[in-house]
């Protein structure tokens, strides 16, 4: 059985070449807008997967968000283990739609299970910004 060991959101996910370690930076643990609707403009996801001996080498995956019961987007992706019991899953996600306030879950789903859920609260800012029109009479 495949299994989610780490499954996270941040601004950014970076794998060195050379030693092959992920970081992870500004990760994100809730979301503070100033108004709705809200476009983050780019967001990563990184997921750690690991496999028992006799699960395939290759997984068809689905990253489904959403705001509290409204599905936002699904999309399909591949994982390949490539003969090694762990895999890394980096997903780069560009223009993710925030409607209003509410919880935003990520799901990594196989075959229609969910492997790893992440949710986060997304709220309006205290501090909103109130545009103001003045006139020069």
């Amino acid at each position: 059985m495949t299994t989610c060991k780490i499954g996270l959101l941040a601004s950014k996910v970076i794998l060195d070449g050379r030693s092959n370690e992920a970081s992870a930076i500004g990760i994100i643990d809730e979301i503070v807008a100033v108004a709705f609707p809200l476009v983050i403009p780019a967001v990563e996801g990184f997921y750690l997967l690991e496999r028992d001996d006799d699960d395939g080498d290759d997984l068809q995956l689905m990253l489904q968000a959403s705001l509290d019961n409204q599905i936002l987007f699904t999309s399909p992706m591949h994982a390949s283990f490539q003969g090694k019991k762990r895999t890394r899953v980096i997903v780069q996600m560009q223009g993710l739609p925030i409607p209003g306030p509410g919880q935003l879950t990520l799901t990594l789903l196989k075959q229609g299970s969910e492997l790893c859920r992440s949710t986060y609260d997304v709220s309006a800012s205290e501090q909103a910004v109130t545009p103001t029109v003045s006139s020069s009479e």
